[in-house]
């Protein structure tokens, strides 16, 4: 797992690096969201170590709490792909540039939530049966899906649910289930869940026919 980690580190510095030079180059803060946007990335990757960790050692009380933070802060590594809707030809810098920029920062996010989500899935495994825990991992990729939908459109946050849990609670509940869902919410879910399962599902392709060779 050194291996995978340190090439996370490198593709995540190399997207920092680019924004860094960028800011410099430009004297503008075009694109520098997108370095807190990979930062909270990082967290649900860091926390499903110790979530193997606890459920290893039968401490459910504990996995569970970070299980709820964990679930809490993965949309993230998804919600970076959307970040490409800033993508647009800016004066003074080459398209090509800010391109590769960006892809380095969706290309990290996604590998971020997918061997996260690998890690907790395999944990499950050892404990639950196999249909079991790939549908559990299917499902947090269509609650994230609709996450996304609520950091991008409602311009709601992970932290917002422990610092304005009642207002996020009733934005998000009145269009559930007072106005009924936006066809916007309903597509968008749907299609993002769609192409992230897909993604996760060549994603583990690929890590079995590499462990077999």
């Amino acid at each position: 797992m050194y291996l995978p980690i340190s090439l996370l580190a490198l593709i995540s510095i190399f997207a920092v690096a680019m924004t860094l030079w960028r800011i410099a180059y430009s004297h503008t803060l075009a694109y520098a969201p997108m370095m807190i946007n990979l930062t909270l990335a990082w967290i649900p990757f860091l926390l499903s170590f110790p979530i193997r960790h606890f459920i290893q050692k039968k401490e459910y009380g504990v996995s569970m709490l970070v299980c709820f933070v964990w679930l809490l802060f993965y949309p993230n590594t998804l919600y970076i792909a959307t970040d490409i809707f800033w993508l647009v030809p800016k004066h003074g810098i080459p398209f090509w540039f800010d391109a590769l920029m960006v892809f380095a920062y969706i290309g990290s996010g996604l590998l971020l939530g997918f061997i996260s989500l690998y890690i907790v899935e395999g944990t499950l495994k050892k404990y639950l049966k196999w249909r079991r825990a790939h549908l559990i991992a299917l499902a947090v990729l269509v609650i994230s899906s609709f996450g996304v939908y609520i950091g991008r459109f409602l311009r709601w946050y992970s932290w917002d649910i422990l610092f304005h849990p009642l207002a996020m609670v009733h934005d998000i509940g009145g269009r559930l289930f007072y106005t009924g869902p936006e066809p916007l919410m309903v597509m968008f879910t749907i299609g993002a869940s769609i192409f992230f399962i897909l993604l996760y599902e060549i994603f583990l392709t690929i890590t079995k026919y590499v462990q077999k060779k």
